[in-house]
This record gives structure tokens, C-alpha cells and sequence, in this order.
């Protein structure tokens, strides 16, 4: 649900990284940039190069780097990419309001039992 859990040690999660660093690079090996690609949650129509989808991902990783987006997501409420494409799995009837309110509880109650 892109989120660790408190049973989730930060080992797991660089490792995680890695694999899918590991996976990208075989990827691009295998298949070249200009290869088609897809990502199910950009939409049914979305057709893009493997090129567009590792820029999108270098553009994420980069923005989520040391959470800044998460001071961010505070100040101004929004979530994602920009307003109205958030860019996020679909969370069943949609992200909304109250589905990110509830996701960002979790993830504090998450946060607040390391202390």
C-alpha cells in the first residue's frame, strides 16, 4: 500500500530498493529506452517508452528523497504529482479526501511507535 509498517526494518526497505534498482537496469538492458511500456495505474490508454516511465521514476524518487514531500503535503493538502492527477494507485472508489486523511494517520501511527 506504499507504505512500510513498523514491523518493516530500514534493511527491508533498501533492500527493496535495490531489487528494483537491480530490475530497471536488467530492464533497460533487455529492452532498450524506446521499448513500450506500462504502468496499469497511469490509465488504460496510457502507451509510454521505458524511457518516459525511468524518467518518471528518477522525477519520484528525487521528490520523495528525505520525505520533503511530506512537509509539503502538509502545508498545502495536496497529494501526488499536482492537483487534479495525483498519479497514485486507485485506492477502490478513488483517493479522496477522507482516504488520504486515514492513510496519513496510519502512516504517523507508524512513525510515532519508533519513539
Amino acid at each position: 500500500d506504499m507504505g512500510a509498517t513498523a514491523d518493516v526494518w530500514a534493511a527491508d526497505v533498501m533492500g527493496w530498493l535495490r531489487t528494483a534498482r537491480d530490475e530497471a537496469v536488467a530492464t533497460i538492458a533487455e529492452l532498450g529506452l524506446e521499448a513500450p511500456g506500462h504502468v496499469p495505474w497511469w490509465g488504460e490508454g496510457s502507451r509510454d517508452t521505458v524511457f518516459t516511465i525511468a524518467v518518471h521514476v528518477l522525477a519520484e524518487v528525487s521528490r520523495h528523497a528525505g520525505h520533503a514531500d511530506i512537509v509539503r503535503e502538509l502545508v498545502d493538502g495536496e497529494i501526488g504529482w499536482n492537483q487534479g492527477r495525483e498519479n497514485l494507485p486507485d485506492a477502490g472508489d478513488g483517493v479522496d479526501a477522507q482516504w488520504w486523511l486515514d492513510y496519513r494517520a496510519r502512516l504517523q501511527a507508524t512513525a510515532e511507535s519508533f519513539r
